[in-house]
């Protein structure tokens, strides 16, 4: 493309800096992300998502985070890109943090983002924190606005981390629910 003098749009860039994420090639993410910058792209969330989760994925989270402080319009796609990656890295701690300032920022998180929430939680073995996030998000006022209901990605999450601790009777109440959504899943 760049050879043909074809500009690629945003939704290229974000192709290109998931590609290079998955591959942790971040050589070349980064003459992406100077790309990005020439261009001005920098005001799509889905570039800007991109960024943050390929140097998530390429060990980078300072600098996944120099791009998340850099936004000025955050929304839950940007809030749950940095929680997500923070758990990858092993800061979980710092990706629930990121979480609390979710709500107060005006975001509604959505499935996705409780699904980063969850694994943040298993992965930093917060079996207490990953219960309390679940019961807060089914008792929560805001409940009632959200467009969805405990997934099984949620779930096995939550399980998983129930296993790890030996909570037995959460456990056993997750498991159905993960039976009632999805009867055959070997999960639970």
């Amino acid at each position: 493309m760049r050879e043909e003098d074809v500009h690629p749009t945003h939704f290229t860039i974000s192709s290109v800096l998931n590609a290079c994420g998955s591959l942790s090639l971040f050589r070349l993410g980064r003459q992406v992300h100077s790309l990005v910058l020439k261009q001005g792209l920098v005001s799509h969330v889905f570039v800007l998502s991109s960024l943050i989760d390929m140097y998530s994925k390429s060990g980078s989270t300072d600098d996944a985070r120099s791009v998340f402080d850099q936004t000025i319009e955050r929304n839950s796609v940007l809030w749950t890109s940095m929680i997500s990656g923070s758990a990858y890295n092993g800061r979980a701690i710092e990706g629930l943090e990121l979480f609390g300032h979710v709500v107060e920022n005006g975001c509604l998180p959505d499935h996705i983002c409780f699904t980063a929430v969850f694994t943040a939680c298993n992965h930093a073995g917060l079996l207490n924190k990953a219960v309390e996030y679940f019961d807060g998000m089914r008792r929560s006022d805001e409940i009632d606005k959200m467009p969805f209901n405990p997934n099984c990605v949620m779930l096995s999450s939550l399980l998983s981390c129930c296993r790890a601790h030996g909570a037995v009777d959460m456990g056993r109440k997750v498991a159905c629910h993960l039976f009632q959504l999805q009867p055959n899943n070997a999960a639970a």
